[in-house]
């Protein structure tokens, strides 16, 4: 009686301690955001690193005290322990003497990586209802309306690169981390018109779909022209005749965005000096080159297994998949892959969204960063992982029973 009770407690104020842990997040990075315009933004002032610090030991005292954890508990702690050995192993090798404040940088980084990890396990107990994601859609409709707000006034503040190139954003300091902002936000809205199949969630999807597409990165647009085609696989089902119209509908929209936006000018002249692969990884290829070689020259055997960053931590390429296997090794992006699997992205084989949205999280992590350790948007990550896991059923109802629709 008393266990059920506690449980019952649990989950009445938990809900309503997620939902203000949302917008205390969204505003101390919108804090941050302004500190970056105004001042720049460092360790020493992000107001929002020290929030995102309190919440995340706060929520790893209530884990410890939950035996089920401990397992994953321990692979993190197995995870976030990599870099620190590959570091000392470095040390020992060349004689040096260890800084410790780069010692802090390396955990500060591979803390990133599991944050989400720790909210996810913190918020999977609630019993979370379609009223407990109200918090988490007004932010994101919010940010929309910031959107549309700045370009129809012209707010410079909320460019995404600048005067010389079209995009907009909405109060959040790197456009990496805006990126997998909206993809998560677009795909909520998606999946929530999969399943009301309703106007209003229909409004509120093509709201999103708008203000994400405004950003204006290449890495949104590749990740929208993937939904499209999701949506034109599993849900809108064509026959041959359809297929035929929707996907140059799709194509056209696309080509017609870009032009009129001022995209196709810039990256011409960026093609013309730089080259297409410079276009295509917007100078990665470059951080690649010069960078990854000169780290392995310094790695024994053992660092391809552990990896190991000894002068500069990630982000190094700003292509997560490469960052992380430079920074934990084989051994680390399997523990790191079983992590996520046992958590975030425990799905059922036949939950296509769910699926769908690790493709999408694998693709545009590789090609970007800001993807696998985004500090701004784990609560996020982790509300849209639990809403894809509840609705399982639904999904599957409605992909494999439901007839076509637009």
């Amino acid at each position: 009686m008393h266990n059920q009770l506690n449980k019952t407690l649990f989950n009445k104020y938990g809900i309503a301690i997620l939902g203000t842990l949302v917008i205390l997040s969204f505003l101390f990075d919108s804090i941050n955001f302004v500190i970056d315009v105004n001042s720049g933004l460092t360790f020493d002032n992000s107001v929002s690193y020290y929030f995102k610090g309190i919440v995340e030991l706060s929520m790893i005292v209530l884990l410890l005290r939950r035996k089920d954890n401990y397992k994953i508990l321990s692979a993190i702690l197995l995870f976030i322990t990599l870099p620190v050995l590959s570091y000392f192993t470095f040390v020992t090798l060349s004689e040096g003497d260890i800084d410790l404040s780069y010692l802090f940088q390396i955990f500060k980084e591979s803390n990133k990586y599991i944050y989400v990890v720790i909210i996810y396990l913190t918020i999977r107990g609630l019993s979370l209802t379609d009223r407990s994601f109200i918090t988490f859609e007004i932010i994101y409709l919010l940010s929309a309306g910031i959107v549309f707000f700045a370009i129809l006034f012209d707010i410079d503040i909320f460019y995404t690169y600048g005067i010389n190139r079209f995009g907009f954003k909405p109060p959040m300091a790197p456009q990496n981390d805006i990126t997998f902002f909206w993809m998560i936000g677009a795909f909520y809205f998606f999946c929530k018109w999969l399943i009301e199949r309703r106007n209003v969630a229909l409004l509120k999807l093509i709201i999103i779909l708008i203000a994400s597409a405004l950003l204006g990165t290449k890495a949104i647009i590749l990740f929208l022209l993937c939904l499209f085609c999701f949506y034109v696989i599993y849900v809108y089902k064509p026959k041959v005749v359809g297929k035929k119209f929707i996907f140059p509908i799709g194509v056209i929209v696309l080509i017609l965005f870009i032009y009129f936006s001022g995209s196709y000018e810039f990256y011409e002249e960026v093609f013309k000096n730089e080259g297409l692969l410079y276009v295509i990884t917007s100078k990665r290829n470059v951080l690649f080159a010069e960078r990854i070689p000169n780290i392995i020259e310094e790695w024994s055997l053992i660092n391809y297994f552990i990896g190991g960053t000894f002068s500069k931590v990630p982000p190094i390429t700003e292509m997560d998949l490469v960052d992380l296997y430079i920074f934990v090794g084989l051994f680390g992006c399997l523990i790191y892959g079983y992590i996520l699997y046992k958590t975030v992205f425990l799905y059922k084989k036949r939950n296509i969204p769910g699926w769908f949205f690790v493709l999408q999280f694998l693709l545009i992590g590789s090609l970007a960063g800001h993807v696998f350790a985004s500090g701004i948007n784990a609560i996020y990550l982790a509300l849209l992982c639990v809403f894809l896991q509840n609705n399982e059923d639904l999904f599957e109802k409605q992909l494999f029973n439901a007839k076509n629709v637009l």
